[in-house]
């Protein structure tokens, strides 16, 4: 009888265990303490991070990367975009910011699974939101500009992060600054984000996640004095 009772004991024990594990894993907005890399944290915990020039070899590169999807992924991560230390909002509702200022943003990662994902690279851009011809009256050289939909804007407008690390159940807080530069066409603008994942280096590269309409804001032209 004691040793049925002490076995009974164990499995009662270890489903416990296992159920402690589960709802612990599965709480919405939980941290996993025992690992030192989870937790709500800005861009000084990644290594590398960069600003990249959209018109350099590597920002195009980076903007047309579409290695393999593994879209099965997404299900467990809950992306999103905060604007911050906008002027004000338009009629639309959306952040605005002034050509030349800058424009701050924090890219939210939520991992709301058991899995862990690690070796992400995390890219964000900022585009034109809209087809339009531009009429510079602030900076004509040339005066009438078209762009399209898509088109990255001037400067460094590419943010890298790499080696990117979201444990189980757990969030991260990607900050940057991207500054407008006085070449910019006015009107509405995308956050465009791409997220990578690298198994065993880059040529075992996929893109997990491209979202070209992550957030949009609008840089009104500068008024005429």
């Amino acid at each position: 009888m004691g040793g049925g009772n002490q076995m009974r004991a164990k499995i009662i024990f270890s489903f416990l265990i296992l159920a402690f594990v589960i709802l612990g894993c599965s709480s919405k907005g939980a941290e996993n303490l025992l690992d030192p890399r989870n937790g709500i944290e800005t861009d000084s915990r990644f290594s590398l991070t960069r600003s990249v020039d959209a018109n350099s070899q590597e920002g195009e590169e980076l903007v047309n990367f579409k290695w393999g999807e593994h879209n099965g992924e997404l299900k467990y991560l809950k992306i999103s975009i905060e604007y911050l230390d906008y002027f004000y909002k338009d009629e639309g509702g959306y952040p605005v910011y002034y050509i030349g200022l800058p424009m701050r943003y924090k890219i939210i990662l939520k991992n709301t699974g058991c899995r862990t994902f690690e070796h992400l690279e995390v890219i964000a851009i900022q585009e034109y939101y809209e087809n339009k011809v531009c009429e510079r009256w602030w900076y004509p050289y040339p005066l009438e500009v078209v762009v399209h939909k898509g088109d990255a804007m001037p400067g460094e407008s590419i943010q890298v992060w790499e080696d990117v690390y979201l444990g189980p159940c757990s969030e991260i807080e990607l900050e940057d600054t991207y500054t407008a530069p006085i070449q910019t066409c006015d009107g509405l603008d995308q956050t465009h984000l791409i997220i990578k994942h690298y198994n065993n280096g880059v040529l075992h590269a996929a893109v997990i996640y491209d979202n070209p309409e992550l957030g949009i804001y609008c840089p009104p032209a500068p008024d005429k004095k």
